[in-house]
């Protein structure tokens, strides 16, 4: 290892943070060929029993590669770990689209400075898909739906799904693809009484056209740190690989892990998602034009912390992604902004069939969530079914839902303002403000029988619709609130209010 890969110390004054503080082991990335060996650079520096390691980037653009570094069965609980951006920018690793190829249906497709759209426009087809042989099935589609299209994907709408079939040949206007199950295919007909919409890929060529193909820039696994910290980094592009995300941590111990000041744009992948790993805290972050999902964290995550962040065109891809999905104990979403999302901007809970090894409460407050005008305009080329601005799961040991305004929502069918789904229980609704929600209730607590263990042998929960409250809320639609039946429900319909 050269001197230029790791620094341990520049000065004194430069690397001490007050008196009698120990020095930081400074990483600079400064170009491409310092960022290709930071795995390298900070393992190293581990290694040399290194605790406080600064990762720090020079003002630029760096390509990272899949898993570009990681920290993997590390025990370290005294080290700090810090990456400072300076406003640097990440991609995913691809090539230049110099000509006409495949679509990935796999990657982001980027400009120098844009996202560019991996799909073209919705439109609404003009049959169900129809099973032809095998796992062969066709659906017909408008004219105008075909211009220009040669082959590519086709995206499906399937009620509160969306999925992308590979086109197998066109004949006038009708697409055949292959699909492994024909469950879901024509969801939007059985569910909401709809045609499905149909969305084809969009191919992109030139000279500044980059394929992101990498998704995950760090991976931690089965280890321990004293702090993690990223800060100031500008992620621009990445892929989409299953169970793979931009951040991706499991099994993590560490006194803090902050994600502070950052910008997310252009993702096809998801941002983070996080298992068994505590003290998240995800701040002041700005993430717009992305597809899949934002942070994502299961129920063994403990205090999980979502503050001062803006969610802006977020869910592109459709399908039922969320902003931030919190579950575990002593979670905290507040004062944030999301605008223009997808299926939901927060969702809190555990789904009824999951094991649920940790209590899942928390609070979501002081947010606001709304659509534009032009986006619900154009509503047909972004949103599923069945949804809500806050979606709750079925179980919840202490979920309250306060003081956030809530408004303009719109969608395919049943877009709710909160919405407790699937029998959810454990959840205090109060101190809302919720209006224009163009298509559905502006809080739905609907009764739901079938999840409860004595009905369904995969489900953990033995009552569903006991333990809510819904008071003091301020709405200029209906509210629907179903408890369970029997005085021990412990459910509570208060006084709320007409807007």
């Amino acid at each position: 290892m050269t001197a230029r890969l790791l620094i341990p110390l520049l000065s004194f004054s430069l690397l001490s943070f007050g008196a009698g503080a120990a020095s930081s082991c400074v990483i600079p990335v400064d170009s491409q060929e310092s960022f290709a060996t930071l795995q390298q650079q900070f393992d190293a520096a581990v290694d040399m029993g290194e605790k406080s390691i600064v990762i720090d980037f020079a003002p630029g653009r760096y390509y990272f590669s899949e898993k570009h570094l990681c920290i993997i069965n590390r025990k370290l609980p005294d080290v700090s770990v810090t990456l400072k951006g300076h406003n640097a920018v990440l991609t995913g690793r691809g090539p230049t689209v110099l000509t006409d190829e495949p679509f990935s249906v796999n990657s982001a497709y980027i400009d120098s400075y844009e996202a560019l759209p991996r799909f073209g426009q919705s439109f609404k087809a003009r049959s169900i898909a129809v099973h032809v042989e095998d796992d062969l099935y066709r659906i017909k589609v408008p004219w105008a739906a075909l211009r220009g299209v040669k082959g590519g994907y086709l995206k499906l709408t399937e009620a509160y799904e969306a999925h992308n079939y590979k086109i197998e040949k066109i004949r006038a206007r009708k697409v055949f693809f292959r699909a492994g199950s024909a469950e879901l295919l024509n969801k939007d007909f059985t569910f909401g009484a709809q045609m499905p919409r149909v969305r084809f890929s969009v191919s992109h060529s030139g000279k500044d056209v980059r394929r992101c193909d990498a998704c995950c820039f760090l991976y931690v696994y089965g280890s321990s740190l004293k702090s993690l910290r990223i800060e100031g980094l500008s992620f621009f592009g990445n892929g989409s690989v299953q169970y793979m995300s931009l951040f991706r941590t499991i099994n993590v111990e560490t006194g803090s892990f902050d994600i502070d000041s950052c910008d997310f744009r252009g993702l096809a992948g998801n941002l983070m998602e996080a298992q068994n790993t505590s003290n998240i805290r995800f701040r002041n972050n700005v993430t717009s034009y992305c597809e899949g999902f934002g942070l994502i964290a299961d129920v063994r995550c403990y205090g999980t912390v979502a503050e001062g962040n803006s969610f802006v065109y977020t869910g592109l891809g459709m399908g039922p992604t969320f902003c931030i999905c919190v579950r575990g104990e002593n979670y905290a979403v507040r004062d944030n902004v999301f605008c223009n999302f997808g299926y939901c901007a927060v969702a809190v809970g555990v789904y009824y069939a999951d094991e649920i090894p940790a209590r899942s409460c928390g609070v979501v407050e002081n947010n606001t969530m709304y659509y534009t005008e032009d986006y619900i305009s154009s509503i047909e080329n972004y949103q599923v079914m069945d949804g809500g601005a806050v979606y709750v799961f079925t179980r919840n040991d202490g979920a309250v839902i306060r003081n956030n305004v809530i408004h303009d929502i719109a969608g395919r069918y049943q877009n709710r303002g909160i919405f407790l789904d699937d029998g959810a229980y454990g959840v205090e609704i109060s101190g809302n403000t919720v209006y224009n929600i163009h298509n559905s209730y502006c809080i739905d607590s609907r009764r739901v029988k079938r999840f409860e263990k004595s009905m369904d042998p995969s489900s953990k929960t033995e009552r569903t619709n006991v333990n809510n409250s819904v008071f003091g809320n301020t709405v200029d639609g209906d509210i629907r609130f179903e408890p369970r039946e029997g005085d021990d429900n412990g459910c509570f319909l208060g006084t709320n209010y007409k807007r």
